[in-house]
């Protein structure tokens, strides 16, 4: 099990960007993404620069100890709706089982709780199999399938849209991956919300 005040998401610093771009280049982050292109560290932090600017996006660090494991991502952030698309991934290898799942618990309560969504959607291509299988551990359900939706190494592929509510997450699926994932874990809202407050701000 893990100790969750090992983790923690920040936003995205200008010293995270040639990290991220090594991570954008990962086969195995590439191999996820519905987009193929290389790009300099330049071009790349002009890319990230706009996108970061317009405040309907969100972009995160998560860490473990303060060393950077992944990305975690809010776009089209609708606040009237109060709702938002996520994306997230490991931009490390070779991570201990079930820390891509404690990425996903730590984004979701961001999600949730600061951001105050009251939907989190996804789209995955169905081929991506882990990813699927990351969302329904977390609590998502698939709502729709956009059929032949990407162009990815030459072949069109399916993307399967899926979703979760606050109030399955905060009820339910929180609960049942907290006590699964760590060993500090408290359903004490009352009286641990700023301890895990911190630990998904920080």
């Amino acid at each position: 099990m893990f100790v969750r005040r090992d983790f923690s998401l920040r936003l995205v610093e200008p010293s995270d960007l040639r990290k991220m771009l090594d991570w954008h280049h990962a086969p195995h982050v590439q191999a996820a993404c519905f987009s193929e292109y290389e790009t300099t560290l330049e071009e790349f932090g002009e890319r990230f620069e706009a996108i970061a600017a317009d405040k309907r996006n969100r972009y995160l660090i998560f860490e473990r100890q303060q060393s950077a494991l992944g990305i975690v991502n809010f776009q089209d952030i609708d606040r009237r709706h109060s709702r938002a698309q996520w994306g997230l991934y490991l931009g490390e290898k070779d991570q201990p089982k079930a820390t891509g799942t404690v990425l996903g618990y730590c984004g979701l309560n961001y999600g949730f709780k600061v951001l105050g969504l009251r939907r989190i959607t996804a789209e995955v291509m169905e081929s991506n199999s882990k990813a699927i299988s990351l969302h329904r551990r977390l609590g998502f359900v698939q709502e729709g399938c956009f059929r032949a939706h990407v162009l990815k190494d030459g072949k069109y592929h399916d993307v399967l849209t899926l979703a979760l509510f606050a109030d399955a997450w905060q009820t339910l699926h929180r609960p049942r991956l907290g006590e699964a994932l760590f060993s500090d874990w408290t359903n004490n809202m009352s009286g641990n919300q700023n301890k895990e407050r911190h630990m998904i701000t920080s």
